[in-house]
């Protein structure tokens, strides 16, 4: 026999589990000893996956341990999601400690890095394609220590702080614009392959995306090289430590060396950005953000004199939203084969935190709606996931107060995304 609860004329058992949240789980309303219903599967259970360490998903079983290309292994979250934040103390290393974003296969991923092995370039994010390795954006730096690193996609845009404070605020970001994988697992490496270290995993931690990205100081298209990546301008020069400060020479005397044996110095190294790389083109666009410790913002001009030399495409960043538009549909012309839009441009190179949410509309309008080219990743993340990412980018839109045209376009543009489903 059944028993009711007065207050809601609902089976009390039935209620009762309604109530602590396992809705449709397993259960035995009339208390036979036999289950009534089985609806529910495992994978279908909805639970928390932001502002939880890795270690916690890791109890909970929603993780697993993969092999990332031939950098080893690392902690991933079981289920696929589109756009996260995870942080993760990174210690100084070769590079084979990392932090992960959209995972999708053992040689598609993308990661961030401390990478010591590089003269001035040592923070970067880097795509990784059928095995091969494409840095896509690198911060102008040389570092001799472990950094906390907040990796974070949204939509088509990688952000990479380092040592920024919670959610990235402060620090030094680098960003790039990308629409390879558009969705993945989110973990971290436990460091080489003969070496896991569970203490490297300790620390990640998944959150929602907040970091905001700096301004562009200059728009420059470049050579794609041999190695896929762009092919900026350097000038390495060996140092000893009579010509640097002692503080310095201690964080450039583990740099690549020259003919000397001496550490090389790159003066012409810039931070920058990559925007919408492919292999499909013969040049690519970089937005560099800052100079280098060394020559400081003489290296931003220097670059672009190198890309004058070679008769490439160069821009000043762009005032405003409408200068951006602008200054993207004429580069579109150039790279027809650009999946980011207008607003993903207009992100990255204004900067602006009002623009992330246009951007990302776009991004799932696109993936779900128009071209749909990879929208059989999107189809991983599982339906509660996905609803909960939507809502949450539905709220930053409405707190848009500036260019309200397009903020309410893009409200559209969502609503259309959530009534079609995915």
């Amino acid at each position: 026999m059944a028993i009711y609860d007065r207050a809601s004329g609902k089976e009390y058992v039935k209620h009762q589990l309604e109530d602590v949240g396992v809705k449709n789980k397993q259960y035995d309303t009339d208390l036979d000893g036999k289950v009534d219903q089985i609806v529910l599967h495992t994978t279908d259970l909805e639970y928390k996956t932001e502002d939880v360490p890795l270690v916690y998903l890791e109890i909970l079983g929603k993780t697993n341990i993969v092999q990332v290309s031939t950098y080893g292994r690392a902690l991933v979250t079981k289920d696929s999601f589109a756009d996260k934040g995870i942080t993760h103390w990174q210690g100084y290393g070769n590079g084979k400690i990392y932090t992960i974003g959209r995972h999708v296969d053992w040689d598609m991923t993308y990661i961030s890095r401390i990478n010591p092995d590089k003269s001035a370039a040592d923070h970067e994010i880097v795509k990784i394609d059928n095995n091969t390795f494409y840095t896509i954006a690198s911060e102008a730096v040389d570092l001799n220590m472990g950094h906390l690193i907040h990796f974070q996609i949204t939509g088509s845009t990688l952000k990479s702080n380092r040592d920024g404070l919670s959610f990235g605020v402060g620090g030094v970001t680098i960003s790039a614009t990308d629409t390879r994988f558009a969705s993945g697992k989110w973990g971290a490496s436990y460091g080489g392959v003969n070496s896991p270290s569970a203490s490297n995993v300790a620390s990640a931690r998944l959150y929602a995306p907040a970091t905001p990205l700096p301004k562009s100081k200059a728009i420059i298209e470049l050579e794609i090289g041999d190695n896929g990546e762009p092919n900026l301008k350097q000038e390495l020069v060996e140092v000893d430590e009579t010509q640097v400060p002692i503080e310095v020479w201690e964080v450039i005397k583990n740099n690549p060396r020259g003919a000397n044996n001496l550490p090389l110095v790159d003066k012409a190294a810039v931070t920058w950005g990559a925007f919408d790389h492919t292999l499909d083109h013969t040049t690519m666009l970089v937005i560099v953000t800052s100079g280098n410790p060394y020559t400081g913002e003489d290296a931003i001009q220097r670059q672009i004199e190198y890309a004058r030399s070679k008769g490439l495409t160069l821009m000043s960043p762009p005032k405003d939203y409408s200068e951006a538009v602008e200054q993207y549909n004429h580069l579109k012309h150039n790279f027809p084969e650009w999946l980011a839009g207008k607003d993903n441009y207009a992100y990255q190179t204004i900067g602006h935190e009002d623009l992330e949410p246009l951007a990302v509309v776009d991004f799932y309008y696109g993936e779900l709606v128009e071209h749909k080219t990879h929208y059989n990743q999107l189809k991983n993340i599982p339906d509660w996931e996905m609803e909960r990412t939507l809502n949450m980018w539905k709220e930053r839109l409405e707190r848009i107060t500036v260019l309200v045209a397009e903020r309410d376009k893009h409200l559209k543009k969502l609503m259309e995304v959530k009534k079609k489903g995915w």
